[in-house]
């Protein structure tokens, strides 16, 4: 799912198909329906692994699973895939399983390039490059061997942090150029990273593996502010917190086996982070991110839907309203008063 943060649509994929649906703080709807072909005209359809907007919110990115060397551009006015761009090198195929915004904030303004991953490399794609590969051959990471990357996130200047499938973090000076090493690893807890989400300001980390979140702080003592994207952490290392469900609430709900949807914060240009959200099956999860800064780990919310929830996020600029993606709808969840 892919939320706007001007004009309150959500984008949901739906098989070949995108669901767009407008949503306030008295429901959703559904407004049209997009269908998803490549652009060559001959109507091959297919169902994409992700979404992200981008462009002033006028486009949307897409990944076909099938097709690894291309990044497909739907454009939202038209509603339909107007642009195939190719990730290659010297003719090369260079994989594109992941994409993140060049920055956190970036879908809503008219920066262009883009950072995309796959298992070992990690770069950034730019449409205006006039060759028909849209890789910035300049601004490429490879490594030798299968790091394994699983997911990424940016920063509001641009810092990446790189989630592998062995629970490992990287963080990444990459405001300025990407083809560098990481400033600070972190070794996880050994299980892999299914999604990671990280604060505007860098400062904290959020990972989600399958059965509990990790939360790191970033910020390193005696360092005037400055964070582990910026400068080696070393021995300033700090041990993950650990978010997970009590024993006795997945007892009680009788959740047979816990699964977790990638976790992320709550959103805004303004204040900071204040929540988290997570799901498993039809069990919709909040903490209070303040709370949990301070160390207070088992305190958080669970709410059930009526279908199992397949992804969730906030609402630009309201921690207590959340989108919620379920297998066959689109709803707008408010938490109570509550902290």
């Amino acid at each position: 799912m892919a939320l706007t943060y001007k004009h309150q649509r959500a984008f949901v994929s739906r098989g070949a198909n995108i669901c767009v649906t407008k949503f306030d703080n008295d429901g959703s709807e559904t407004v049209t329906t997009l269908e998803v072909s490549d652009p060559s005209g001959k109507g091959i359809l297919f169902t994409p692994s992700k979404l992200m907007l981008h462009d002033n919110e006028d486009s949307l990115l897409l990944l076909d699973p099938n097709r690894n060397d291309s990044v497909f551009r739907m454009d939202l006015n038209r509603g339909k895939v107007v642009e195939e761009w190719k990730s290659t090198l010297h003719d090369v195929v260079v994989p594109t399983c992941h994409i993140q915004n060049r920055e956190k904030f970036s879908q809503k303004t008219g920066e262009s390039s883009f950072i995309c991953a796959n298992n070992k490399d990690f770069f950034r794609m730019d449409p205006r490059v006039s060759s028909k590969s849209k890789i910035v051959e300049s601004d490429i990471k490879r490594y030798t061997k299968q790091i394994g990357f699983s997911c990424l996130a940016t920063t509001g200047k641009g810092q990446l942090v790189l989630g592998s499938n062995k629970g490992e973090l990287r963080l990444f000076n990459t405001a300025s150029k990407i083809n560098q090493n990481a400033n600070t690893q972190f070794p996880g807890l050994g299980d892999p990273l299914i999604g990671v989400d990280v604060t505007e300001d860098g400062t904290w980390l959020l990972g989600t593996t399958k059965t509990y979140l990790i939360v790191i702080p970033t910020t390193i003592p005696d360092e005037s502010g400055k964070t582990g994207f910026e400068k080696r952490m070393g021995t300033h290392k700090p041990i993950p917190r650990k978010l997970q469900l009590r024993h006795e609430d997945v007892a009680r709900l009788d959740i047979r086996k816990v699964h977790f949807t990638p976790a992320r914060f709550s959103v805004d240009e303004k204040t900071n982070e204040h929540r988290i959200v997570t799901s498993t099956g039809p069990y919709l999860i909040t903490w209070n991110f303040t709370k949990v800064k301070k160390n207070v780990l088992d305190d958080y919310r669970v709410q059930r839907m009526k279908e199992t929830v397949v992804d969730e996020q906030f609402v630009f600029g309201n921690d207590r309203s959340i989108v919620v993606a379920t297998k066959n709808d689109v709803k707008v969840k408010t938490l109570k008063d509550k902290s």
